[in-house]
Order: structure tokens, then C-alpha cells, then sequence
């Protein structure tokens, strides 16, 4: 499991020739609640608070085809000003850097609560 998480992490890693500029966020969680929200702190976008539901990675039938990721997620508020068109593409740029730099988020592995997903450095 462990090898199949550092394949896809690198396999994302790889779909960015250059760094892109990442969309500003921020991370919160309210209460005991186990989902988290994600905030979106600049651009068209700024405001609205989302948060990731099912995120799955299917296999390329072959090297040559890059890694799918198939995600959900439920907007959970935003102003009323901002338009949602589009949305998708923040989400997923979002969704990729937190899985290729989660340090740098904030965001640490919660040992006590999903064991499996821990990254042994």
C-alpha cells in the first residue's frame, strides 16, 4: 500500500512540467468534526469553503497515460457575488498540491485515525 502511495504521489508530481502558481487556501475543522474545510483565500474563488469527499486513483492501462483521479466534493458555502463555473479546475489544483506537499500545508498524517496512509520518511 505504502508503494502504490509513493507511485501515485510521483506519478502526480510528474504531470507538472513547471511549478504552477497554486490558488491561496487555508485548512479548518469545526469542532470534533472529522471532515475538513478548505477555504479559498484568493482569485474568482475567494470565499468559498468547500470540503473533499470520496478522492480515488485508478491505475493508466499503460505507462504512457497519465494517473486519473476521480473526486467529489460539496461546496459548503461561498458569496454570493462569486460564480461557480469552473470551480472544478480549483478543486482538483487544490486536491494535487495537498497530496504533493502536505507538509507545507499544515496538514500531518493523523496516526490515530488512518494508520494506513502514513508515510514513513
Amino acid at each position: 500500500m505504502l508503494n502504490f502511495l509513493r507511485s501515485i504521489i510521483a506519478k502526480l508530481a510528474k504531470c507538472f512540467k513547471r511549478k504552477p502558481k497554486i490558488t491561496k487556501y487555508s485548512m479548518s475543522s469545526v469542532g470534533d468534526e472529522a471532515l475538513m474545510r478548505i477555504t479559498v483565500d484568493d482569485g474568482p474563488y475567494e470565499g468559498v469553503v468547500y470540503a473533499y469527499g470520496r478522492v480515488a486513483f485508478e491505475e493508466p492501462d499503460n505507462s504512457i497515460q497519465p494517473l486519473k483521479i476521480n473526486f467529489n466534493y460539496d461546496i459548503l458555502q461561498y458569496p454570493k457575488n462569486v460564480n461557480l463555473d469552473g470551480f472544478d479546475s480549483i478543486a482538483f489544483e487544490i486536491l494535487s498540491d495537498l497530496l504533493t506537499n502536505p507538509r507545507s500545508n499544515g496538514l500531518e498524517p493523523n496516526r490515530r485515525t488512518n494508520p494506513d496512509f502514513i508515510v514513513e520518511e
